[in-house]
């Protein structure tokens, strides 16, 4: 059994998408003046490695702890796109060739993975409205991707976002997909049980030699 990690780590200066918060800490207390280490962190609820619940794109839609556990954790598939350019989406086209299997947790790895985190890019490789609809259609777990959104930058209306979100699909996004190759694995990415929350950061693995 292997377990990959594929979070991404929490640090002051990270990348954020625009208008998401930065991270920063406090120090509280530390041990040369007490019994501790004591820090506070604000944090933006879609830092990092993160999940989108349904209140992300509906005011009266359920919050991140209304996620049921049993669509974060289970049988996955890793399907490697890497030969989309940036810019381009992935469409019905793409994932009927990747045949897509009905109630599939599946996580998107593309050229994303290969330019990482460090800066924000605007031209990163997203989900289609047609793709997102196949994927409703597949009555998907839950659909994860290698960069901090899965919509198209800028694309002016919900988009891919409230097609997953609207029909209680979970969007794991913010996935570092770089060292692990296409398969089948076992996924677990829990999110914090914030009450009403719209999205949640995640501790994101996955297993490898148990299925």
């Amino acid at each position: 059994m292997k377990v990959h990690d594929i979070s991404l780590e929490i640090y002051e200066g990270m990348i954020t998408y625009p208008g998401n918060a930065d991270f920063r800490r406090r120090v509280v207390d530390k041990i040369t003046g007490g019994s501790s280490n004591l820090s506070e962190y604000t944090l933006g609820a879609h830092t990092g490695t993160h999940v989108d619940g349904r209140r992300h794109v509906d005011r009266s839609g359920g919050g991140v702890e209304t996620i049921p556990l049993d669509r974060c954790i289970g049988e996955c598939r890793v399907v490697d796109l890497g030969y989309l350019d940036f810019g381009e989406g992935i469409g019905e086209e793409e994932l009927a060739a990747e045949k897509i299997e009905k109630g599939e947790i599946v996580l998107f790895k593309t050229k994303n993975s290969t330019t990482g985190y460090g800066d924000f890019r605007e031209d990163f490789i997203y989900l289609t409205d047609e793709g997102a609809g196949l994927l409703v259609r597949k009555k998907m777990k839950a659909v994860g991707t290698d960069y901090l959104s899965i919509q198209r930058y800028h694309s002016g209306r919900c988009a891919a976002h409230c097609i997953l979100l609207e029909e209680g699909i979970p969007i794991f996004e913010g996935l570092d997909l770089s060292r692990v190759e296409a398969g089948r694995y076992l996924f677990i990415g829990l999110p914090l049980k914030i009450r009403d929350g719209d999205g949640s950061p995640v501790r994101a693995v996955l297993v490898e030699g148990l299925l």
